[in-house]
């Protein structure tokens, strides 16, 4: 991509196609067939996230027409799916882990590109410590101090 044609309006909705992607998974049965399939939206932040999930389960609750047909085989709201199958990975998101109650923990993971040579901005520590300002110490380091769940790979822990 070319940074020089993003637009201010393109760089401030880029969660747009993350959520249509993700939902089209969930409403397409997706995670019905494949249940132990884990995706996960990176570098997208996500304070989008409790909106969306709201979102989907009103849509699949109140508005089934538009669900095309699609009932959960296990009974689960699309909002469980997200528990059990998707993750997301945020760097400066300070909204989005005041919201990690209804996110959820377990689902979120912190993430840091510093330094590269195309980010300027301020350093890893700075960047954590900005967004996890009022996080519970146990709380904010499951989210630093992990991979997510389901994936079985080790996490390099370096700060």
């Amino acid at each position: 991509m070319d940074l020089g044609e993003l637009t201010g309006a393109g760089r401030s909705t880029t969660d747009y196609w993350v959520r249509y992607s993700l939902s089209a998974m969930i409403f397409a049965g997706v995670f019905d067939r494949y249940p132990k399939l884990r995706v996960g939206s990176v570098e997208h932040e996500a304070a989008w996230i409790p909106h969306w999930l709201k979102q989907m389960d009103f849509t699949y609750r109140e508005r089934p027409v538009f669900t095309k047909g699609w009932k959960s085989k296990e009974g689960l709201l699309p909002s469980d799916y997200w528990r059990r199958n998707m993750f997301v990975e945020f760097m400066e998101d300070d909204l989005g882990v005041q919201l990690r109650d209804v996110i959820g923990v377990d689902t979120m993971l912190w993430g840091s590109d510093f330094p590269t040579p195309s980010r300027r901005g301020p350093s890893r520590e700075t960047s954590w410590t900005a967004c996890s300002t009022g996080c519970p110490s146990r709380t904010c380091a499951r989210s630093r101090r992990k991979t997510p769940r389901g994936f079985r790979l080790r996490p390099e822990l370096d700060g």
